[in-house]
């Protein structure tokens, strides 16, 4: 016999339920409970970042990319050129919880004193995971020596390399989908060394590979320079307002007794100086970065290859200054920003962008040991609606025109040198109307002297 409805708001009363509604409303919530009721309580999600923290992971780059030495009056077209990826290095960062070291005794064995103990309260970013790959480039595919030089790339690297679109699959397949980057559970972010790697670099391959950017290249990002701009920027901060409330040393007020010493008594020792805002609490043993090899030693791994971190030696723990000792760098370079937070210097060879990441890597880290919070600064594509930077040598045929763009602002291109494709220069068809060749390049047409 079915229930009545004055048994079913009995039962919903006894469970402290709502018992407003119809029969078939009143027997649909005491199912939908029982139901629930009946389904296992999940855990909780795991911690997987600090409080304050809104990230899971950070993917560091620095790619390398074709070039030519432009002097002169040709060096204000430098940004301009249709540079092509040819290094493809990637420094995977995520949250772990601080263990502390054990304690070993004069035989150097561990006491178990401190053996293994993980400190829920204190977060670090570690190292997870590494991504390299050359990139062949397919535009202009001869390496200049200005590029070697600079870069340490070599024509035999990027020779037998696979192209962008084949990196970015194999990056995809086997780094993003392995570590479940991108996804709610873990929410990631991209930090460059200033905007240009991923706003002008991928904007200029996705033309001459007719490639679009893929999703998970686009949005957010962290620029590392800008990040360091605005921590020393509130030290800054700080110590202004701090000179600005605290009383001057002479004042008869700070003394706390009739026979206390003020700053006019030279013969008496200084009193040191007292804690401020900016003495943080970051006294404690820099974590375990990893230690890179020399620029003489650095390993040239294969065009397509993951490392995991573990083989990494561990910098030799020391304790660092506090914040109120820093000094703002002169410039927001990768060695000058390492110098002035305290770290060891650059370590690897300069330019090469395997290098550069470990080394923007070892900064990001730092600043999160120092407590700042690692939040987005930029979004690429910069063009509204998701529209990419654009170059005048981005012809709408999907081909580059280079030499046509060189022409279009005057230039020569035999007197540039050599020709991106190693072609005679192109011959600028004279308008009859201006008895001169047309300035404007989206209407000058050349033709080529074969």
């Amino acid at each position: 016999m079915p229930p009545h409805v004055d048994d079913l708001r009995q039962l919903l009363g006894d469970l402290n339920l709502d018992q407003r509604g119809h029969k078939r409303e009143l027997a649909r919530r005491l199912r939908l409970h029982s139901q629930n009721a009946a389904r296992p309580e999940s855990p909780p999600p795991p911690e997987t970042r600090p409080p304050g923290q809104d990230f899971d992971a950070f993917l560091v780059i620095d790619v390398e990319a074709t070039c030519e030495r432009i002097e002169g009056l040709h060096s204000k077209l430098a940004f301009s050129y249709p540079n092509e990826i040819i290094e493809w290095p990637v420094v995977l960062l995520t949250w772990t919880k601080k263990v502390t070291a054990p304690v070993l005794d004069t035989a150097g064995d561990p006491t178990g004193a401190h053996a293994d103990v993980v400190d829920d309260d204190e977060w670090e970013l570690t190292v997870k995971d590494e991504y390299h790959s050359f990139v062949k480039p397919s535009w202009s595919p001869q390496l200049s020596p200005f590029c070697t030089e600079l870069t340490g790339i070599t024509q035999a690297d990027v020779e037998n390399a696979p192209t962008y679109s084949q990196v970015l699959d194999h990056f995809y397949s086997t780094f993003i989908l392995r570590h479940n980057l991108f996804t709610k559970t873990t929410r990631t972010a991209w930090v460059t060394d200033g905007p240009w790697d991923l706003r002008d670099f991928v904007a200029k391959a996705a033309h001459i590979n007719q490639q679009p950017r893929p999703a998970w290249l686009a949005g957010r990002m962290i620029d590392l320079r800008l990040l360091t701009s605005g921590f020393f920027g509130s030290l800054k901060a700080l110590r202004t307002r701090e000179r600005s409330v605290s009383p001057p040393a002479s004042d008869p007020g700070l003394s706390s007794s009739p026979g206390a010493a003020t700053s006019s008594d030279s013969s008496l020792p200084s009193t040191p100086r007292q804690p401020t805002l900016l003495d943080l609490p970051h006294s404690q043993s820099l974590p375990t970065l990893p230690s890179f090899p020399s620029s003489a030693s650095l390993p040239r791994p294969s065009p397509l290859s993951t490392a995991s971190s573990k083989s990494l030696s561990a910098l030799p723990s020391r304790t660092p200054k506090s914040n109120d000792a820093l000094t703002a760098p002169s410039q927001l370079s990768l060695p000058s920003v390492l110098l002035s937070l305290d770290l060891a210097p650059f370590e690897g060879r300069l330019h090469s962008g395997l290098a550069d990441t470990r080394n923007a890597a070892r900064i990001l880290v730092e600043l999160a040991r120092r407590g700042v919070q690692l939040l987005p600064n930029r979004t690429v594509p910069e063009g509204g609606r998701g529209r990419e930077k654009s170059w005048a040598w981005m012809g709408r045929d999907g081909q580059v025109h280079w030499d046509e763009f060189l022409h279009s602002h005057g230039f020569d291109v035999t007197s540039w040198g050599r020709s991106p494709r190693g072609t005679p220069a192109p011959v600028p068809i004279v308008d009859p109307a201006f008895g001169s060749p047309r300035n404007s390049h989206a209407r000058v047409a050349y033709t080529r002297a074969w």
